[in-house]
């Protein structure tokens, strides 16, 4: 919620309108940054958390795994210490796994003079449609050679199983549902105090 009111934020900008266009610069690249922040956050932590992403098929991670290890003439392997059971081979091997956590880098905000927007999101192409089909969600058909595969490295597939289904991670619509309200506020706020500190400076001098 804005510390202002609607009625007190417009005498403020009416007070001193010279310095509208700079201070809403400002404050739209300060909140573009901050929603970006929480876009990187979202993306490293599993989504934003008032909506957490589901978990994905435990197989997934180590079919990813295996296949970088494959690329790289490496054999893949659930872990070099002493395992008994699977459901510790598991959680070894998904202790620490964050899905999409590469691409949280590929979060930006840019802002445009012209217009006095800022846009936020995942702004390289390739980034946006690996997020795109992350939020889509999709299927992968189990192949026979991913069963062999899951078979050799200890982990078999259940018979029956045909594919697997990776829930959709939405991340942007996710953050600007989440905070709507608080960037409207946040920008308000930023520009009425651009406005009163620089009313306070003149005034003083």
């Amino acid at each position: 919620m804005s510390t202002f009111s609607l009625e007190q934020y417009r005498r403020i900008i009416a007070a001193m309108p010279e310095r509208v266009t700079a201070a809403t610069a400002s404050a739209l690249k300060s909140e573009g940054f901050r929603l970006r922040e929480i876009i990187k956050r979202s993306v490293e932590q599993g989504g934003h958390e008032s909506e957490k992403w589901k978990a994905l098929n435990p197989h997934t991670p180590i079919f990813n795994k295996a296949r970088k290890a494959a690329r790289k003439g490496k054999r893949t392997r659930l872990g070099k210490a002493k395992i008994t059971t699977t459901r510790m081979r598991l959680t070894k091997e998904l202790s620490g796994a964050k899905p999409l956590k590469k691409l949280a880098s590929g979060a930006r905000y840019q802002y445009s003079t012209g217009s006095q927007t800022v846009t936020i999101g995942f702004i390289s192409a390739r980034v946006m449609f690996l997020m795109k089909k992350a939020a889509e969600g999709f299927t992968t058909t189990i192949t026979p050679r991913m069963r062999r595969m899951a078979f050799a490295i200890g982990f078999p597939l259940r018979k029956g199983l045909a594919a697997f289904t990776a829930p959709p991670r939405s991340v942007v619509p996710q953050v600007f549902r989440a905070e709507r309200t608080r960037m409207v506020g946040n920008v308000r706020d930023k520009v009425a105090a651009n406005v009163i500190g620089h009313m306070i400076g003149r005034a003083a001098k």
